[in-house]
Parts: structure tokens; sequence; C-alpha cells
């Protein structure tokens, strides 16, 4: 490649020969700017590097870096490490992107310029093959560290700079959701951001993923706002937001554990969802 990418896409990847071609294939068919894919094989057991390995096959904007299993955020990291584009963004090994999504990003972002953050919409993909919008992200807004303090999302798949990954230290490697704990680090550092709710973004919905787990996902997200706390960061009205999320998420995690053992965790999540759905 002659000239810098202008984004580099990470798919980290453990165990993920079932589904990573598909998500390879959605990167590589992206037009409308100059773009990298690094692949993290994250320790495989399985098939999933030989597998990648062919969906690239001689294509240059690709190669696979290799490491021994580490987790999600050190995969990031060693991916972060190996890229060369201004800009990075995460395509999970089982999800993959809209045919056009680069070209509308670069849209997006011209029409929208100076933030340092941008996020664009997504659809869940049910094993059946339905799809199914989420609640949140459906209107163009911006999000701050006030928002991140009572709901730990930022809506959408994310774009960010290789320089404020950098200034912020990189993904922390014990983070169960580490997507979380880098917005929150990134717009305490400074970022701006700014969500295009058009869906670009194909979100694989399955009992296997991590985010399936909402139990350990809650309890990291405890840790990481205490973590956050810690910093001195906060002012008085951010501390009480943050406590108050700690409080809610102790509850939430203890009714779960609770419905679990009577109901059963697909019940006790389905109902939920049915909860949300109607509020």
């Amino acid at each position: 490649m002659t000239e810098r990418p202008f984004i580099t896409f990470l798919t980290p990847a453990y165990n993920a020969a079932d589904t990573i071609a598909e998500s390879i294939a959605s990167v590589l068919k992206q037009e409308g700017a100059p773009f990298e894919l690094v692949v993290i094989d994250d320790g495989s057991t399985d098939d999933t590097a030989a597998v990648a390995a062919a969906a690239i096959g001689n294509d240059p904007r690709a190669r696979i870096v290799s490491r021994r299993n580490g987790g999600s955020g050190a995969a990031l990291n060693t991916g972060a490490a190996a890229a060369s584009g201004t800009w990075l963004s995460m395509v999970d090994a089982d999800d993959f992107l809209a045919d056009d999504a680069l070209k509308k990003r670069i849209a997006f972002m011209e029409a929208h310029p100076g933030y340092t953050l941008y996020s664009f919409g997504f659809v869940y993909l049910d094993p059946d093959g339905t799809t199914d919008p989420p609640l949140e992200g459906r209107v163009q807004c911006s999000v701050t560290v006030d928002d991140l303090l009572s709901f730990p999302l930022i809506p959408g798949n994310a774009m960010f700079r290789a320089e404020d990954l950098e200034a912020i230290g990189g993904f922390h490697e014990q983070c169960y959701n580490e997507d979380y704990d880098l917005w929150i680090r990134l717009l305490l550092n400074g970022a701006t951001h700014i969500h295009q709710p058009e869906p670009l973004y194909f979100y694989r919905r399955h009992p296997g993923q991590k985010t399936a787990d909402l139990i350990t996902m809650r309890v990291d997200d405890i840790a990481i706002l205490s973590e956050v706390i810690a910093t001195g960061l906060l002012d008085e009205h951010q501390l009480h937001l943050a406590r108050r999320m700690i409080a809610t998420y102790r509850r939430h995690t203890a009714l779960r554990r609770i419905l679990y053992k009577i109901i059963g965790r697909d019940r006790t999540e389905a109902l939920i969802r049915k909860i949300r759905d109607r509020a």
C-alpha cells in the first residue's frame, strides 16, 4: 500500500471459523477511501486462521496477526499496534458491514466535521435471519460523559482516531466490556462524539456471544465506573450519576441471578426485552 489508509478495521477473532469469512468479505468490498483490515487471531483452537487466510486471499489491504489467547482487549491492542490507519474501527468476527458502509461513513463525516468519535447505526441479526433494530441510537445525537454514566453504550458501531487511542493507553485488557470502558475514557480525555442512525452494521445475536452474559457485563460495568470515580476527573453531578448507576447495576444483577434460578436465563432476558419494548 502506497498511501496511509484512511481507516483500519480491526477484527479480533477467537474460534470464529463459522462466521469470519463473511465478516472479512464485508470489509474487503468497501469503497470510498483507502483502508486496511487487520485480523487478530487470538489463539484460536479451530480453523479461524485458515478460514481468514482463505477469505483474504492475495488482497494486499488485509493481513492476519496471530497471538496467544488474551481476550478481546489484548487482541485489539495487538491489532492497533499493527494498524497504520488514521482512524480505527472494530468489526467483530461474527458481525459484518453493510455494502456501502464506508462511503456513507465518509459522507456523514464530511457533513459533520470536527468530531473525534463517530458512531453509526446497526441492526441485530437473529439466528433465524430476521433483523431487529435496537431502541437506542435511532436518531442523530451526541453522547457525553454524563450520558455514559447513565447508560453503558455508545449507540452503534464506532470509529475513533488512532492517536486518541494511543493517548489514553489503549484498551484496558482486563475489561470484559472493553467498548464501554474505551468510550468513557475517550470522552473524559476530550473526545467529541456524534451518531448517525442509519444502520450500517449487522450485529449477530446468539447465546454464545460476550454480550449475552449480562451479569458479567454489569459486574464489569461496576468496576469500570468505580475506576472512573477513582480518577478524580468527575464533578459532583457526575459522581452522583456514577454512584447511582453502580447501585442500579447491583440491584439488576441481584434480580437477574434470582430470576435465572427460577425461570432460566433465556426466559429472563426475553421478559426484560419485552418490558423494555413496552416502555
